[in-house]
């Protein structure tokens, strides 16, 4: 599972996960995203890694590069309405976090 959170604080995410991406649709686009023509940080965000080496925290451009990744993606998911869904609300999230400048940051179960 990766949990997603928003946060004005550099170092302290918010308590409550804005987003959580769950293992079964994790696995199931697993192939999907791997293969598909998208930047480095979405497939890292995919990657099989848990723990400390899985956490991303990206803010500024790197948000702007992974919104810009989702939406590469989005109009090949086609037929995949679960990942559709989950894709679209992150990019908003994202979309909001970069207006108030916030940060976001990314915690593999």
């Amino acid at each position: 599972m990766r949990r997603i959170y928003f946060t004005p604080d550099a170092v302290t995410p918010l308590s409550i996960p804005a987003l959580q991406l769950d293992t079964a649709l994790w696995e199931q686009a697993y192939g999907f995203v791997m293969a598909a023509p998208v930047g480095a940080g979405l497939r890292r965000f995919w990657q099989h890694q848990y723990g400390t080496e899985a956490e991303m925290a990206l803010s500024g451009a790197g948000l702007l590069k992974l919104q810009a990744d989702i939406g590469r993606l989005l109009p090949l998911c086609q037929g995949q309405p679960e990942l559709q869904a989950f894709l679209s609300r992150w990019s908003g999230a994202i979309g909001d976090a970069r207006a108030r400048r916030w940060k976001m940051f990314v915690i593999a179960e």
